[in-house]
């Protein structure tokens, strides 16, 4: 007996299920039973025996009208978010933006300030 058929089938199917974010203990006994065939399937590749592989999880593709699920189904996308450098680059810009455009806003008040100051002056 090799070290690869000493594996227990039901174990890799459960420890898939939950690196997948599968609840089995909350599961369907059909559900169960699928994670537990894809651990007997796993074990079969491992043994580099696709076709024992494919017919392990053949009854669990063929009954159903969705897409059949995969032998390793992907993760589900995430939204890139920017790194923390690249995030504190933008604020830094931003916060220097910022600073600018109230130094200029000060400025033209002050400017505005002396001008009617100016016309007042002539008014009188």
């Amino acid at each position: 007996m090799s070290a690869v058929e000493s594996i227990d089938h039901i174990a890799v199917g459960h420890d898939l299920a939950r690196k997948t974010g599968v609840n089995l203990d909350k599961a369907r006994p059909k559900t169960r039973r699928m994670w537990e065939a894809r651990g007997l399937a796993v074990i079969a590749l491992a043994r580099g025996d696709l076709d024992e592989a494919t017919k392990i999880m053949a009854p669990f593709t063929t009954k159903r009208r969705c897409p059949p699920p995969k032998l390793f189904p992907k993760q589900p996308k995430r939204m890139k978010q920017p790194s923390k450098d690249t995030l504190r680059d933008w604020l830094a810009v931003s916060a220097a933006e910022i600073e600018r455009l109230r130094a200029l806003e000060l400025a033209n008040e002050d400017r505005i300030k002396s001008a009617r100051a100016a016309l007042e002056g002539e008014a009188l």
